[in-house]
């Protein structure tokens, strides 16, 4: 599998980005049992929420072995204030939390 400098994966086997992705599954997840029509709503978001506390489970297990690993800096970066100039106060996980604030870092 391909990766770039920074260690992201670019090669997938031919898959497409749906495919890796599982969209037709994901997509295919909400299953509305009534007519109403906020309920296609509130089932989106909830599961996006359910989405969400999967990463930030995710990020604190990281965390958790980096800290059983004495090696601190892996585990500020997971949990850690999102970046200082997202132009406000972030708690932990910042960076998880606020995807809308992510930025690649440029490759040299």
């Amino acid at each position: 599998m391909a990766e770039t400098p920074l260690g992201a994966h670019t090669d997938f086997a031919g898959n497409s980005y749906g495919d890796y992705l599982a969209l037709d599954q994901l997509l295919g997840a909400q299953k509305p049992r009534s007519l109403n029509h906020n309920e296609m709503l509130f089932i989106v978001q909830h599961q996006t929420t359910e989405l969400w506390l999967k990463l930030v489970l995710h990020e604190l297990r990281a965390a958790r072995r980096s800290i059983a690993d004495d090696d601190m800096a892996p585990a500020f970066k997971s949990v850690g204030p999102g970046e200082p100039d997202h132009g406000a106060a972030h708690p932990g996980l910042g960076r998880t939390l606020d995807p809308h604030t992510q930025r690649v870092p440029s490759v040299p």
